[in-house]
């Protein structure tokens, strides 16, 4: 039952991490934002946000995942913690670009703003 168990973890574990995967190369493959229609902008940004989400779900499972599945440790480890970086650099260009270029401000400075004035 233990092994049984075990097996139904790791295999659950195992599509997860390939569904991280999998929104990690939909992000990688987005289009250049400056390049893009208005309709790809916004996909892109969902996208994005979408794998960042999916990033911040994963994150704090990694370390058992590795201790209890050393095979998953040797088959993802390294690409998962890669993408983890540049998922985070994908979400900060993504938002610089929509602060910069479309004039879309970020939450935290709405909300700094909204302070200011009340």
């Amino acid at each position: 039952q233990e092994l049984l168990s075990r097996q139904t973890k790791r295999s659950q574990w195992a599509d997860i991490l390939e569904q991280f995967h999998t929104a990690f190369d939909n992000a990688w493959n987005v289009p250049d934002f400056y390049t893009a229609s208005p309709n790809e902008l916004h996909a892109a940004f969902d996208v994005i946000s979408d794998a960042q989400a999916k990033a911040a779900a994963l994150r704090p499972h990694l370390q058992s995942i590795w201790r209890d599945h050393e095979d998953l440790a040797q088959l993802h480890r390294l690409r998962i913690e890669s993408q983890l970086k540049s998922i985070a650099y994908m979400a900060e260009d993504a938002r610089q670009f929509q602060e910069l270029e479309l004039g879309i401000p970020c939450p935290a400075a709405v909300r700094a703003m909204a302070e200011e004035i009340s």
